[in-house]
């Protein structure tokens, strides 16, 4: 190769050389445009990942709250009866299946209502024509029609001159006793029943029962009139709520439940002890062991209730609220870090609702026996891990609080397998304490003891009536004329 195409090769290769630098230059400004972009971009996207990291950081901040806030009005202390319709699983059920199949119409009978005897009978007739005024009838035909009739009472004033007596025996001044009035009141004694009626029986308050006297009666009765009146029921009804209390105190199952009582805007207690037909209420001023331990309940009586802790000394044999027990469950207070951890809560407790219920089916086929409380009693066990805690661990704020909650009563989930009349839930006490409930929400409060201890002997009286199919007012009538008249 000689030295002119040598030097033609190294030519070529320093014009290509200098294109390359050229590209190389073009290529890193557009990788520079490139990498801004990108940078951009990136930047971008960093800001709404900050942006919903702090959305989700508040959004669970803000559940919590939320449940906290729920939990005050639905948690495992909410009975059924709370709880609206609409909410309610079970109808929600009801309302799917009737939505696919329509269902067949009810005919009504018209008739169903009328009774078949009558008081009296009467002649509906016409003198003229109602269209052109004529006097000239012929009757064609007669149909029956039954209409009821409702008569208002009335109100009678009755002056009673009252007679009073030298004893010459004993030389001692004796006065005639009403025997149909209270003392110092100026309304009879179906007067006031009737007042304690409306009171307690249909929960009206004292201003709509004075409007009720004004509207039906036309009479004027003040509410503390009405306040009065039923306080001083409370010295004729205190002997037969003695009576209840001894009762309960004999029983072989009670259930009992507490809820809270104002009484001149402090916060009281109302607490419920319930048998098959004898239930007692006993407002408080504190929920404590003390208050609870002075219902001395008998050596072989079992007692129905929550866990609350008041009620843990109170008596041997205990039987706990499976219904509470499975609100509590269902309805956790703290969030889930995971949906694993949700899983496997909700399996651990569908493990032991499953085992409550085969509890319940063996009770019908096998019978009671304390042998059947045991096997059940180290069955729960096993599910908490207590047996095998290496392999059966609970993880999670939830799972650990609902087996604290359940081992703090250990022993005490399924006393209704030993015994016949045990049931496994309060509902009973529950279904009891609501009438009161319903009563504070509409009355709000009491503002005196007086009052407040006579509306406890005849809420425990009305309670007990209805559970043993009698009337209340036949009941205050029975109680209260003997001890006007004299004969007790």
């Amino acid at each position: 190769m000689n030295e002119e195409t040598f030097s033609k090769i190294i030519k070529l290769l320093e014009a290509r050389i200098v294109k390359l630098e050229k590209a190389n230059i073009e290529l890193k400004k557009m990788f520079a445009v490139q990498i801004a972009k990108l940078k951009n971009i990136v930047t971008e996207k960093d800001k709404i990942l900050y942006e919903q990291a702090d959305q989700i950081a508040f959004l669970l901040k803000e559940n919590k709250r939320l449940v906290g806030e729920l939990r005050k009005y639905s948690n495992e202390n909410t009975p059924s009866g709370s709880i609206p319709p609409y909410l309610k699983p079970a109808l929600r059920r009801e309302v799917e299946e009737a939505n696919k199949e329509p269902k067949q119409e009810v005919k009504h009978n018209p008739r169903n209502n009328r009774p078949e005897v009558h008081d009296r009978e009467r002649d509906v007739t016409l003198q003229q024509c109602p269209h052109c005024g004529g006097t000239r009838l012929r009757k064609k035909k007669t149909y029956s029609r039954t209409t009821l009739h409702i008569r208002l009472p009335s109100v009678e004033s009755v002056l009673n001159k009252i007679h009073v007596y030298t004893c010459l025996d004993c030389k001692k001044e004796v006065t005639a006793k009403l025997p149909d009035a209270l003392p110092y009141s100026k309304f009879d004694l179906t007067t006031a029943i009737f007042i304690s009626v409306l009171f307690t029986a249909f929960n009206l308050s004292e201003d709509k029962i004075s409007e009720l006297f004004r509207m039906i009666f036309k009479l004027d009765i003040s509410p503390g009139s009405i306040s009065n009146t039923l306080a001083r029921l409370k010295e004729y009804l205190k002997g037969d709520y003695k009576k209840l209390e001894q009762e309960i105190e004999k029983a072989k199952f009670v259930h009992r439940d507490d809820t809270g009582w104002r009484k001149n805007g402090e916060t009281n207690w109302l607490s419920v002890a319930s048998t098959a037909n004898t239930v007692y209420f006993k407002i408080n001023k504190r929920l404590n062991a003390k208050n609870a331990k002075k219902l001395k309940l008998a050596k072989n009586c079992v007692q129905i209730s929550d866990a609350h802790s008041v009620y843990n000394n109170t008596c041997k044999e205990q039987q706990k609220d499976w219904a509470h027990l499975s609100r509590l469950a269902k309805k956790p207070k703290h969030y889930f870090k995971n949906n694993k951890d949700k899983q496997d809560y909700e399996k651990r407790v569908s493990k032991i609702m499953k085992l409550y219920s085969q509890a319940k089916k063996d009770k019908l086929e096998l019978g009671c026996s304390k042998k059947l409380q045991k096997e059940y009693d180290e069955k729960l066990l096993e599910l908490l891990g207590e047996k095998n805690k290496r392999e059966n661990r609970w993880i999670g704020k939830n799972a650990l609080s609902l087996k604290k909650y359940i081992l703090k009563q250990q022993g005490k989930w399924f006393t209704f397998l030993k015994y016949e009349y045990v049931a496994p839930t309060n509902n009973k006490a529950e279904r009891e304490i609501r009438h009161p409930v319903i009563k504070r929400k509409i009355s709000q409060q009491n503002r005196s003891t007086r009052h407040m201890h006579s509306y406890e002997m005849q809420a425990s009286l009305y309670a007990t009536s209805k559970a043993r199919g009698l009337q209340y007012p036949q009941t205050l009538q029975e109680i209260i004329t003997p001890q006007l008249t004299g004969e007790i």
